[in-house]
Parts: structure tokens; sequence; C-alpha cells
């Protein structure tokens, strides 16, 4: 989706900018394409680290469907900050199956595991994109408001579009003038 806003975008920039800004605009595409991989990236071995984490903590704990749900713990990382909402949830009915004890250790070490993964994604995300943490965690609300699961979804890939967009365009015009 977010792929086929980037050519979109590619497209109306290279058209209806002058001719000495043509070179600029497919260099500000090729850097919003390389941000948008890199964040993809991110995500995916952070869910990645995220599934694993999870499918060795059940194993241990003896909690039962081990694969269903850290596949399901991979799957919902990539959704940022409310996956870990619609992962606990099963994670916590499956683990009271175990028992309490081992549901109250299994949500423990999975909120270690998150906060670990999330300063993990932040980090790389400000140092790759130099966009604040705070601007991550913002553009996450307002796109969540504005377009519901699909804005969380492309909160991120959104604000990097927008931070190129403004550091390529819209900055070099006003320091022009």
């Amino acid at each position: 989706m977010v792929f086929i806003i980037l050519i979109l975008l590619k497209n109306v920039l290279v058209t209806f900018t002058h001719a000495q800004y043509a070179l600029q605009a497919r260099s500000s595409f090729l850097n919003s394409t390389i941000a948008l991989t890199v964040s993809f990236f991110q995500h995916f071995f952070s869910a990645i680290f995220v599934g694993v984490c999870a499918f060795f903590i059940m194993s241990f704990l003896g909690i039962k469907y081990t694969v269903l749900m850290s596949f399901w713990a991979f799957v919902t990382n990539f959704i940022p900050i409310v996956g870990v909402i619609f992962e606990f949830v099963p994670l916590a009915l499956v683990g009271l199956s175990s028992g309490v004890e081992s549901m109250v250790w299994l949500l423990v070490l999975m909120s270690v595991i998150h906060g670990s993964a999330f300063i993990f994604f932040l980090f790389v995300m400000r140092g790759y994109s130099k966009i604040n943490p705070f601007f991550i965690i913002l553009a996450i609300l307002i796109f969540g408001q504005i377009f519901n699961v699909l804005g969380i979804l492309i909160a991120v890939p959104l604000c990097l579009i927008i931070k190129l967009f403004w550091t390529n365009f819209i900055k070099p015009y006003f320091e022009r003038g």
C-alpha cells in the first residue's frame, strides 16, 4: 500500500515540478524508498525477535499452542503499540490454561521483550531517519485517529515520507526565499 503511494507521489512530483526540480524529485523518491525499506526490515526483524522469544518463553513455561501463539506474536508485532494488546489477550488466555503463575510469568517476560523491541525500534528509526521518537509516537496516534487501524500500520512510513518531503522540498523553498 505504501509503495503504491510512493509510486504515485513520484509520478506527481516528476510531472508537476519544474524541470530543474525533476532530479531532486527523483532523488527524494529514492531516499523515501530506502527509508521505507529500512523501516520494513526493522519491523520484520523486531517481529522475528518477538516471535522467537515468545516461542522459547512458552516452551520453557510449558504452555500449549506454542507455535501458534509465537506466530501470532510475530504477526501482531507489525502493528505499532496496539498490536501488543492484540497479542497479550490471547497469550493471557492460553497462559491461563497452564495456571495463573505461568500466565503471570508469560506476561511479565513478554512485556520485557516488547519493551526492549520498542526501544530498539525507536533507536533504529531515530538513528536512520533522524526523526525524534516523540514524533514517531505522535504520528502513530494521529494517523490512528484519522485512518483507524490502517493509520496505525502506515503511520511510521508516512512520517518518513513527510519528513523527507519537508527536508527535500519545503525547507529549501523557505531557505531560498
